[in-house]
């Protein structure tokens, strides 16, 4: 038998076997069990929030007590406000919230760009939150949500109403989900490892969708 036929003939028997032989392999004798995944729902990463404003006066303190009402550890959120050269009262503004971990970086005016990247240099937390000072706002929580106390989202819609000028504000509360925004049917911590589906839920994507058309078709 020629060699290149011999070739030929082991090349496609081993493409064969990869493709379909191997998969087929695995299905019916595996080999290992599939290791469990390990999640702590209790795990919190190092967060910085960073907003750039310029000439942000009658907006940037609302903005930044929305901010400390979040329902997230103090010690573990990082917030910088970057002023872009703002010409009005956003500086001093800015620096009566030193006391509360507030972080001012006082720039020329080059542009929002330029301000985030400026941030970005200061910015310590492994995850990163940008912000507008003056944008829309969408509050979203599930209606099984026991584990956040509700006050907490209600005060950061009371707060978000009222910010003088302020833009729009939505709360859309989900029937049948949980504080992680996943399908439930009590949302108690102990119903977590029975849930079939621990993802998002559907509704959160749709809510958000649909909050994001309608905004964007009524923006000038």
């Amino acid at each position: 038998m020629p060699l290149a036929l011999i070739l030929l003939i082991v090349g496609t028997a081993l493409v064969f076997f990869f493709l379909i032989g191997y998969p087929i392999l695995l299905a019916v004798f595996p080999f290992r069990t599939k290791p469990p995944v390990a999640k702590d729902l209790s795990f919190k990463t190092t967060v910085t929030v960073i907003v750039a404003v310029y000439n942000g006066a009658a907006f940037v303190r609302a903005k930044l007590d929305t901010i400390l009402a979040l329902d997230y550890p103090r010690e573990l959120l990082q917030i910088i406000v970057v002023s872009d050269g703002s010409t009005d009262a956003t500086d001093s503004l800015v620096r009566e919230y030193a006391v509360r971990g507030v972080q001012l970086i006082s720039a020329p005016h080059l542009g929002k760009a330029a301000a985030i990247n400026l941030a970005i240099e200061h910015a310590t937390g492994e995850t990163l939150f940008f912000t507008d000072v003056r944008q829309p706002l969408l509050i979203v929580q599930g209606d099984l949500d026991t584990q956040v106390e509700p006050p907490n989202a209600d005060r950061l819609e009371a707060l978000a109403r009222a910010r003088k000028n302020a833009k729009p504000v939505e709360v859309v509360k989900l029937p049948g989900v949980n504080h992680l925004l996943m399908p439930a049917t009590t949302g108690e911590v102990d119903e977590y490892p029975t849930l079939k589906d621990k993802h998002v839920s559907p509704a959160v994507t749709q809510a958000i969708v649909t909050w994001l058309k309608k905004t964007l078709s009524a923006a000038p």
